[in-house]
């Protein structure tokens, strides 16, 4: 299942009919084509009671490409960065805690676009980058325009003795470890960021 997150609510792409009708407090949807499922999107945006809307559909990648040929499409990348105690790298920014992440430039690789901006964001060089571990998706309109933000995640581990620093002219105020186990005390954070922290596939198995 492939998520696109608006805010805190979350219209959700699958293959699986028992997946995508059963979901709890949203609605379950099989459209009959492109056009019907564009429509459901933009009703969805539309929507802000609805908590999240699950569309049936045999090629998540073909839907997901139609969906972000409709919207300005960004490209990003960042970091899950680990330290040597198993600690998650976080960072408060615009009063909700995030990941460091930014947007591609010029021709870098999506690795090389999260390696910067882990090091921008934190004053963190000492690093491994590991894996690749997954793309998220969310929605906002900039200037009533609506974009899709692509974000490439990778795993890393800080090797080093440097201690974090945030960039305080991207809006970064604080910035500093959190266990797994104390994640769910950090209450203000982008829904899309806590669905990749608390994915099982993420925790488990997370090159260190």
């Amino acid at each position: 299942m492939t998520k696109i997150f608006f805010d805190d609510r979350v219209f959700s792409l699958s293959d699986d009919a028992g997946e995508c009708f059963g979901v709890m407090n949203g609605l379950g949807t099989n459209p009959a084509g492109e056009l019907e499922l564009a429509e459901l999107f933009d009703s969805f945006e539309l929507s802000p009671q609805i908590p999240e809307m699950r569309a049936l559909c045999s090629d998540i990648s073909e839907a997901l490409r139609m969906l972000c040929s409709r919207s300005v499409l960004v490209r990003a990348a960042g970091g899950v960065v680990r330290n040597a105690e198993g600690k998650i790298l976080l960072i408060h920014r615009l009063g909700l805690w995030d990941l460091p992440k930014g947007k591609s430039e010029g021709d870098e690789s999506e690795a090389d676009t999260a390696l910067r901006e882990v090091r921008e964001e934190c004053g963190l060089h000492d690093l491994h980058l590991g894996k690749k571990l997954r793309n998220t998706y969310h929605v906002y309109r900039l200037d009533h325009i609506r974009i899709i933000k692509e974000t490439a995640w990778y795993a890393m581990t800080s090797t080093g003795a440097e201690l974090p620093r945030p960039q305080v002219e991207e809006g970064i105020d604080r910035v500093g470890w959190a266990s797994v186990e104390d994640l769910p005390k950090y209450a203000d954070m982008y829904a899309s960021i806590r669905d990749l922290l608390t994915s099982p596939s993420i925790i488990i198995n997370q090159e260190k």
